[in-house]
């Protein structure tokens, strides 16, 4: 599953980069018909024997005209970096209006090395090609009662 070279008949090629496996898993919790809570858990191995997991918690207010507002906390671990030279908190928030969203997040490092980095900034714009906010029959976070 994790081979550093892939063979095509006489052809041989070697990855650059490791091979990497994620294991992800969420929870969407009904607070009230506006307000979702999602609880995740972030697993991410590679060939380099890297290991790091982040544990966040989202909250969603599914407002009217198909628009949704989130707001995020994350807490990331590489769990192979000796003192903890790695360790993140992440918030963020975005918005999801129709088909379009927007999102920004500012990674915040939690070790000696804070001193040195003032923080990783991301901003994240986006088109769902899916129809309105992904939600349909076969999208298993469809919810009728939130159709309009």
């Amino acid at each position: 599953l994790l081979s550093k070279s892939v063979k095509f008949g006489d052809f041989e090629a070697e990855s650059v980069k490791p091979a990497t496996c994620y294991l992800f898993n969420s929870y969407e919790l009904k607070i009230s018909k506006i307000i979702w809570l999602t609880p995740s858990l972030l697993l991410k191995y590679n060939q380099n024997s890297e290991k790091q997991f982040d544990i966040s918690m989202k909250t969603t207010y599914k407002g009217s005209f198909k628009t949704d507002i989130w707001l995020s906390a994350t807490y990331r671990r590489i769990l192979d970096a000796g003192s903890g030279l790695n360790n993140a908190f992440v918030p963020s928030a975005g918005v999801v209006f129709s088909k379009y969203y927007l999102g920004y997040a500012y990674e915040l490092g939690l070790s000696e090395l804070k001193s040195f980095n003032n923080g990783t900034h991301e901003i994240t714009v986006g088109y769902n090609f899916n129809g309105s906010q992904g939600r349909n029959l076969k999208d298993p976070s469809y919810r009728p009662d939130l159709v309009e």
